[in-house]
């Protein structure tokens, strides 16, 4: 899991590592697995979502 802090910035939850080069995020998209970033609309949907339980 990581977080998205109010300024749109990826942050490990463990380290606080806020520098992109110096993470490794993989993200599961429709059953395949990615390695990049979004872009700031998605990651402004992605920080918007709701965990239903």
């Amino acid at each position: 899991e990581i977080i998205i802090n109010d300024k749109l910035e990826w942050e490990c939850p463990q380290c606080h590592n806020k520098n992109k080069n110096k993470m490794n995020v993989t993200r599961r998209t429709c059953g395949y697995l990615g390695e990049n970033f979004w872009n700031v609309g998605k990651t402004k949907e992605i920080n918007s979502r709701v965990l239903h339980l």
